[in-house]
């Protein structure tokens, strides 16, 4: 299935710590065997992170370097500082970015500082529910 000429990537995979539902290292382990999946198909994917972000850089790190696909993805689930967006916009991931982040000054610092054609704009209801935004200036920013 994965062959078919309307697969554009492959996704939703990754990693998430935030509940501790499969180990760690299995999870790591079959992010590894979906990445080199997409290698072999040479199609970008769609990655999900969630309070996995070293593990998610070393994962990703030696699969992006033999990647031939032109953009390697999308990191979906992105609440991370301008520092480590700043890896994956290297890398040349999109990474997506709402107000759902712990501070929405973090998620504003981090828009910021996004190159205009890798940002991704997105919600994740219900999971990751919009917080209220009265007065957070997140409007006005994605706005603009």
């Amino acid at each position: 299935m994965a062959k078919h000429p309307k697969v554009v990537a492959l996704g939703e995979m990754g990693l998430d710590f935030h509940r501790s539902v499969v180990h760690k290292n299995e999870q790591i382990q079959g992010l590894v065997w979906q990445l080199e999946l997409a290698g072999e198909l040479q199609l970008p994917v769609i990655i999900h992170n969630r309070q996995a972000t070293n593990e998610m850089i070393e994962t990703l790190s030696g699969w992006v370097q033999k990647s031939s696909a032109d953009s390697p993805g999308v990191i979906h689930c992105f609440q991370e500082n301008a520092d480590n967006a700043q890896i994956f916009w290297k890398w040349g991931f999109i990474c997506r970015s709402g107000d759902t982040s712990a501070s929405p000054k973090s998620d504003a610092a981090v828009i910021k500082t996004v190159p205009q054609d890798r940002l991704l704009v997105e919600t994740d209801c219900p999971y990751l529910r919009r917080r209220n935004t009265a007065g957070s200036g997140m409007n006005r920013l994605i706005s603009h």
